[in-house]
């Protein structure tokens, strides 16, 4: 889905990424198409202003761990693909 105009790459949106967790653990090495889709945004710049939201509204030692691993990614990303 990616349109190249004068060779800049132009991306859809930025998507908040959070690990997923199983049981306890946090499983920063998954899959990125595994991870909870947190909210589509329309800049990278915009994305990483809601993680340090986030980062600041943390409450207990699970979420710190998952927040921590949050990324914000190009909605257009191959590793968003089902495989």
């Amino acid at each position: 889905m990616n349109r190249r105009d004068r060779g800049t790459l132009v991306s859809l949106g930025w998507i908040l990424l959070l690990p997923p967790t199983n049981a306890k653990n946090v499983m920063h090495d998954a899959p990125l198409n595994t991870w909870k889709n947190s909210g589509v945004y329309d800049s990278v710049d915009e994305c990483k202003t809601v993680i340090e939201r986030l980062n600041g509204g943390i409450r207990d030692r699970e979420s710190e761990t998952r927040v921590s691993g949050a990324q914000c990614v190009p909605s257009d990303d191959p590793r968003l693909a089902p495989k």
